[in-house]
């Protein structure tokens, strides 16, 4: 037999979803996916950057919650959804500023998915041409500086699978 919940407890529980009133602005949804991201909730960051996209899609927080749609997909080694939004970014934000960590990101998805010598290695093939792309555009970025060292591990997993 199931037993139902307690008719009081049943309203407390409805009370409390209630409670929680819906961000009303941009700046609203920004902060509450924001609070998420810092938290590590990655999955209820996306949910509700991409909700302020849709109500407020010429906010000023619109490119930053894009970056950070991405930036999420990546720590949540989402890498194949990383590396969708961030190309999406790349094509919505053709000047934008964070393109060289854009770039790098890239090439991390990319690198995160290598696999063995004894494996295809288009992902390193993938990875190196991100970050060459970031050196070669952005050389004075910090991010250039991190590629140089990233290009190098690309070029060795490659090496070692021509040796193999």
């Amino acid at each position: 037999m199931r037993r139902l919940l307690h008719p009081a407890l049943a309203l407390a529980l409805l009370a409390a979803a209630c409670a929680t009133p819906k961000p009303q602005n941009s700046t609203e949804y920004f902060s509450a996916a924001e609070s998420y991201f810092r938290e590590g909730a990655y999955t209820l960051a996306i949910d509700d950057y991409r909700e302020m996209i849709d109500q407020y899609p010429f906010s000023p927080e619109t490119e930053e919650a894009e970056l950070r749609i991405a930036h999420a997909h990546f720590l949540n080694e989402s890498y194949i959804e990383a590396i969708a939004a961030f190309t999406d970014f790349q094509r919505r934000h053709p000047t934008s500023p964070f393109l060289p960590f854009v770039g790098y990101e890239l090439g991390m998805a990319y690198k995160l998915q290598m696999g063995t010598i004894d494996r295809d290695q288009t992902a390193a093939r993938n990875a190196d041409t991100y970050f060459q792309a970031v050196v070669s555009q952005y050389p004075d970025s910090p991010y250039a500086e991190l590629a140089r060292g990233e290009i190098a591990e690309c070029r060795e997993s490659m090496a070692a699978q021509e040796l193999y």
